[in-house]
């Protein structure tokens, strides 16, 4: 089977998709972005490594209306740090939206919006856990 990805933030939306899908008019359930009939990316498997588009600013105002609490800066560390090596990238280059698709698969990640809430912005967070390697 093939997986439909969303054309804006490029996430999956379904794991047996075909050609044309959606079939009608629907909302990607990763960025809430309406996707048109048979607008969605179909592929063997979701591309991890994309440009953002839009979408990053969808899922930092999604994160930041969440109600998730601040956790310990170490966590969110470990966590970016886990991230960066999975994407295969550095910590500071890490996109929030390749952690998002990361956190997905590994429950166990604080979420987006946890990490804003702990350092305020992913930018910060980022530099934040950069800074605390080389101390």
């Amino acid at each position: 089977m093939s997986t439909a990805c969303c054309p804006h933030c490029l996430l999956p939306m379904s794991d047996d998709a075909v050609a044309g899908y959606p079939s009608r008019p629907m909302r990607c359930p990763s960025c809430r972005l309406a996707v048109a009939p048979g607008r969605a990316r179909i592929g063997p498997e979701p591309r991890r490594s994309v440009g953002s588009g839009a979408a990053a600013g969808v899922l930092k105002n999604a994160a930041r209306r969440s109600d998730a609490a601040a956790t310990t800066p170490r966590q969110v560390a470990d966590a970016l740090r886990f991230a960066a090596g999975e994407v295969g990238t550095t910590v500071l280059r890490l996109r929030m939206l390749d952690y998002a698709y990361l956190q997905r698969e590994h429950a166990d990640l604080p979420s987006v919006g946890t990490v804003l809430a702990t350092h305020g912005s992913w930018k910060h967070a980022r530099r934040e856990v950069d800074g605390s390697r080389v101390a």
